[in-house]
């Protein structure tokens, strides 16, 4: 992986313009407020983050639009970033559930091949949904190339993710140890008595004969 590409899609109908803004902060390992890329901030960490530009849904009869940021971890480790949060912005303060938005996330190895946006080749889809103006969706530790689900409705100020810096400051460390104290699912299993049913991560190398069984990741199309 050389690059990350998230985007936010949606699509609404309106006499006017609608966004739903896809937006990135940094930080240090201290959790630091580094920089922003956003609708208002194109580019962050000297490179690190380009952002798209700013669609118009309203040149789309089904009132779609799509915003993208590329994501260049080498370059935002060189930077200092230690930590980049991924958040959408409801910018006209319509709530999700009053639309349909997507935020996706693809991995890349060359940024200017293929086409701009493919939602079928990516790796992570999340439909945004309830009556939410702001999704934490996901942090990147930059240093350990590790990504985590967070799907935390954390407030956010929905013009520019440029002003939730300070705020992020503040809320991810403690939002982060909460979600440190939650029981995983393999703390579930690893926990419970032995049974007849499998229960394993990935099935990629596994034949499993029995009618149940719990895959977290199925890669065997035989089982």
């Amino acid at each position: 992986v050389k690059f990350i590409r998230s985007a936010s899609y949606w699509a609404i109908k309106s006499q006017g313009y609608v966004w739903f803004d896809n937006s990135w902060n940094f930080f240090d390992e201290n959790w630091k407020s580094q920089d922003t890329c956003c609708w208002s901030s194109y580019t962050a960490a000297n490179g690190g983050a380009v952002f798209s530009g700013d669609p118009t849904n309203t040149k789309d009869l089904d009132g779609r639009a799509c915003q993208m940021i590329d994501l260049y971890l080498d370059k935002l480790q060189e930077q200092g970033v230690r930590y980049a949060v991924w958040n959408i912005l409801a910018y006209n303060r319509i709530p999700f559930e009053d639309a349909d938005v997507l935020a996706t996330l693809q991995y890349g190895e060359n940024p200017e091949e293929g086409k701009l946006y493919e939602p079928s080749r990516a790796q992570m889809v999340f439909p945004l949904q309830g009556a939410y103006l702001s999704k934490y969706i996901a942090y990147i530790d930059v240093q350990k190339r590790k990504l985590v689900y967070v799907d935390a409705n954390l407030y956010g100020n929905v013009s520019s993710a440029e002003r939730n810096g300070s705020v992020l400051e503040a809320v991810m460390p403690a939002y982060l140890e909460y979600l440190d104290s939650l029981p995983s699912v393999y703390d579930l299993f690893k926990n419970a008595p032995v049974g007849e049913m499998p229960i394993v991560y990935s099935d990629k190398d596994i034949n499993i004969f029995s009618d149940k069984a719990f895959v977290f990741k199925k890669e065997n199309a035989n089982n």
